[in-house]
């Protein structure tokens, strides 16, 4: 997977960052509830029914109604309105440090994958010179040429090659699932396969 593509899966798909979204939706909100405290309320009513001694008789009885009401003195209106904004900033600012944080967790994971992988490469090409020159010495050694101390050093540098390619194989697993699990796809291990 590409860095750039990475980094987009991260952004739509990672729990934190939606909820810093919705955060600074609500706040966002909150301010232009805020704001509208300055402007006139209208309400509207109407009432229909129908008087009389009867129950189908009668005169028929309708209001209709507009009432414009207006906040002159709000002592606090400036203060709830000044507090939204600050809360909004606060939303946006926590919204863009979670969308750091996350977009430095799928920069690290992408070049810690991306290294466990080119040390395979390199792990690989080492267990095999490491059993190249254990087959050297081998022949060496059945010749009389050299020593079973030489033998065994080319042994313990082929096994200490094959196990520093175990571990690059096991670095670059971690490394997956660690950009799987920060791009917010890591939901199974069948997707390590």
């Amino acid at each position: 997977i590409a860095l750039d593509a990475a980094i987009a899966r991260a952004m739509a798909g990672r729990g934190e960052l939606k909820t810093a979204r919705s955060t600074a939706e609500n706040a966002s909100l909150q301010w232009r509830t805020a704001r509208g405290t300055r402007l006139p309320r209208v309400d509207t009513f109407a009432r229909w029914g129908q008087s009389g001694s009867t129950l189908g008789g009668g005169d028929p009885d309708s209001a209709l109604g507009l009432v414009i009401g207006v906040d002159l003195f709000d002592a606090g209106r400036q203060a709830r309105i000044a507090a939204s904004r600050a809360g909004l900033a606060a939303a946006h600012a926590a919204e863009a440090s979670t969308r750091d944080r996350v977009t430095m967790e799928v920069v690290t994971a992408w070049y810690r994958a991306r290294s466990a992988r080119e040390r395979i490469g390199l792990a690989s090409r080492s267990a095999e010179h490491a059993a190249a020159a254990a087959r050297i010495v081998r022949d060496r050694l059945e010749n009389g040429l050299t020593t079973i101390t030489e033998h065994l050093r080319a042994q313990t540098a082929l096994v200490t090659a094959r196990l520093e390619l175990l571990a690059a194989r096991y670095d670059s697993i971690v490394g997956y699932a660690e950009l799987l699990r920060s791009t917010g796809g890591l939901n199974d291990v069948e997707e390590l396969d």
